[in-house]
């Protein structure tokens, strides 16, 4: 129904009522309040002429009730629908229906289920329930804080559930956001039965410190996809179960590719379940999975059938097992900063106004570039995040969290992730992309870079480290200082040395290695092997991949936690495509006919690993170990020679050496004592004896140590 003008509760004794100037020219002498059993006058307080309308700020003789239906009346007869306004943003608010209990969704017997939806400002709800195709309707009762509830008889295993909402005078029907299954494209939500769900089993043995972890970033779908993996269920999670996967040139693939690289964990592009893609028809989309529809459920695309509520479950538990077994442990990609689509998440349709921030116009800010930013700092939006986080980390044993566009979300709430998050965990990873964007919450608020020193625990990508070792992400012709740009070399060495400040440099990016992140490629803009090709085009091919290994190298053996993406040690290409969230699988996938090219080259990488691996002194757990044990020599362009001394107390040698040699010449290096040769373009763990001169080759990396 058109309503001649609107109104809205802004405050629990506040109406906002905008009238437009082509009605009455805008001009209404008294208003009242009304609904089914009584009738206020408004007092109007102030009035304001805002272009096609005038604006009237009414107070009430008493506070409203909410979950009650009222309507505005004019002097010349005329109603509208009162609508939930800025009172769902007012602190008051959050403090009268914030609502602690954990049993919000269904809450599954045998012989009953019980459902409770929070939406305090709805008039009402009713249960849409599914039932051997039979639709029933159940009127769900108001209860205090805003809690709708319902018990249903009956054994209720695989039924499929919506709700029908009511606000604002609008039946909408909606998905529940905290349920866990789904039948395929989220139609419906589903009740499982948690007996019938295949255990998760912990990692076997989880990592002593983040500065041990060496994450691969990879997509399931990505992974597999290629006819040449060897894989039988491409694209799908039980295609990373499949063990004994060969290429078409006999070497190894899939899950056990994985396992011979020495990888710690493996970041996971988001598994929950996601927009952009026809689960029943997956193979004619694409889609990174960056667009949120179902928080607490599996992605269906990736299931071998989605419409069956317990087989997307069941085959990411086999996946997670697959990956404990071998000892990889894994990090869910999450994106709480945005959804989808604001039109169609339950969200608005649950507390209008409620969930999303707002800009000073009233319009939904876009600090994602998404269309929406969720307001993480409110009390019921914060406790969806932890729970959603938290149901994770004890379902299906998670072993840390990558926040997408993590800036967005406050600090608070963060912080509180990682406290819980530890009860569960105390070894669960949690990172972030920690960029400063535009949504209308204060920079001393926001997850960022800078206030990394307010989030004890977390852990940051370091985009100057991507930028000044690889070369700026946003400058195609910017390359880094293995590439041949010796401009900056005292910024880079604190690179190297986990950006905490190696001697006593008053400027630092971080507290502890543990907090960067250190990065050269991700899923995200062009890979390394496309920009390389641009910024050093006049270049030869042999040398732009030897600069790019010696990139990786550094990586490596750099303090902090290393990051790598899916390919990068065989040059993944994504054939000059930056932006590839919805190209196709030709462009996404792994080409594992490249890894067969490239096979000296990923050996390399195994055996550079093992090296970092092996030795503690190349993942110090502190800055004050780091200080301690940490420095460079002076050398000329071109050359980094690291040292950590006195680290017996780590490992087999007492003094180490790292010469990076990035000049596209030989270099003869001539050093004291009795060093051994550590690594060389392969791995030597005791060491062997070398001469007092070494020459070190172009564009190359030796380490030795005594």
């Amino acid at each position: 129904m058109r309503h001649l003008f609107n109104a809205y509760l802004d405050d629990f004794n506040k109406v906002t009522i905008l009238l437009p100037k082509e009605y009455f020219h805008g001009k209404s002498q008294y208003f009242t309040l009304v609904n089914e059993y009584e009738e206020f006058d408004l007092y109007i307080e102030h009035t304001a002429d805002i272009g096609d309308y005038i604006k009237y700020i009414c107070l009430l003789p008493a506070f409203i009730e909410l979950g009650v239906l009222y309507f505005v009346k004019d002097e010349y007869g005329n109603q509208t629908v009162l609508q939930s306004g800025a009172i769902v943003r007012s602190e008051r608010f959050d403090i009268l229906y914030y609502y602690e209990k954990k049993d919000l969704g269904f809450t599954y017997y045998p012989d009953h289920t019980i459902f409770k939806l929070w939406a305090p400002t709805a008039t009402k709800v009713s249960l849409i329930l599914i039932n051997q195709n039979n639709e029933q309707f159940f009127a769900m009762q108001r209860k205090q804080k805003g809690i709708y509830e319902v018990s249903v008889s009956g054994d209720l295993d695989s039924c499929l559930y919506r709700y029908l909402v009511t606000n604002n005078n609008n039946d909408k029907e909606i998905i529940d956001i905290y349920g866990i299954s789904s039948n395929a494209n989220f139609r419906y939500s589903a009740v499982i039965n948690p007996n019938k769900l295949i255990d998760v089993k912990p990692l076997m043995n989880p990592i002593e410190n983040p500065t041990d972890a060496i994450i691969y970033e990879m997509s399931i779908r990505d992974f597999t996809i290629d006819k040449n993996s060897g894989v039988k269920n491409k694209g799908k999670y039980l295609g990373l179960t499949e063990k004994g996967t060969k290429t078409s040139k006999n070497h190894v693939s899939g899950i056990d590719y994985l396992v011979e690289l020495g990888i710690t964990h493996v970041q996971l592009l988001p598994f929950f379940d996601f927009g952009g893609i026809d689960e029943l028809e997956p193979e004619k989309m694409y889609n990174w999975g960056y667009n949120p529809e179902q928080y607490n459920t599996p992605e269906g695309s990736y299931s071998l059938n989605p419409n069956d509520v317990y087989s997307r479950l069941n085959e990411i538990r086999r996946m997670i097992n697959t990956f404990h077994e071998h000892n990889i442990g894994i990090i869910m990609d999450v994106v709480y900063n945005h959804v989808h689509d604001i039109r169609y998440f339950p969200f608005d349709y649950m507390v209008p106004g409620y969930f999303y921030r707002y800009d000073y116009h009233g319009m939904p800010s876009n600090g994602s570039g998404c269309g929406n930013d969720i307001a993480s700092e409110r009390e019921m939006v914060r406790k969806f995040i932890i729970d959603s986080v938290k149901y994770w980390a004890r379902t299906y044993k998670i072993d840390g969290f990558r926040f997408d566009l993590m800036g967005m979300i406050d600090i608070e709430t963060m912080n509180r992730i990682r406290r819980e998050l530890y009860d569960i965990n105390p070894h669960i990873l949690i990172y972030g992309e920690g960029w400063n964007l535009n949504t209308p919450l204060p920079n001393s608020m926001k997850s960022t870079i800078t206030n990394a020193y307010k989030l004890p625990g977390i852990s940051f990508f370091n985009d100057k480290y991507r930028d000044m070792i690889k070369g700026n992400t946003f400058q195609e012709k910017h390359f880094g200082y293995p590439f041949g740009h010796f401009g900056y070399i005292e910024d880079v060495k604190q690179l190297l040395a986990g950006s905490v400040g190696y001697k006593k440099q008053k400027t630092y990016m971080f507290y502890e290695p543990y907090q960067t992140i250190n990065y050269l490629e991700c899923h995200d803009n062009m890979t390394m092997y496309d920009k390389i090709k641009i910024a050093l085009e006049h270049k030869p091919k042999e040398e732009r991949i030897r600069r790019q290994r010696l990139a990786t190298s550094m990586l490596l053996l750099s303090q902090g936690i290393p990051f790598i993406h899916a390919g990068q040690e065989f040059y993944r290409t994504k054939y000059g495509v930056e932006n590839s969230y919805n190209s196709p699988d030709k462009i996404n996938m792994i080409n594992w006919k490249r890894m067969d090219d490239y096979i000296d080259d990923v050996n390399y990488f195994k055996e550079l690993v093992k090296v970092r691996k092996h030795h503690q002194a190349f993942h110090l757990k502190s800055t004050s170990l780091i200080k301690r044990h940490l420095t460079f020599l002076e050398s000329e362009k071109g050359i980094i020679i690291m040292i950590l001394k006195d680290v017996s107390k780590y490992g087999i040698f007492n003094d180490i050496q790292i010469i990076f040699n990035c000049k596209n010449e030989e270099f003869v290096y001539k050093f004291e004592d009795d060093y051994k040769l550590i690594f060389d373009e392969k791995a030597f763990i005791k060491g062997i004896d070398i001469p007092n001169y070494y020459t070190i080759k172009a564009i190359s990396v030796v380490v030795i140590g005594k």
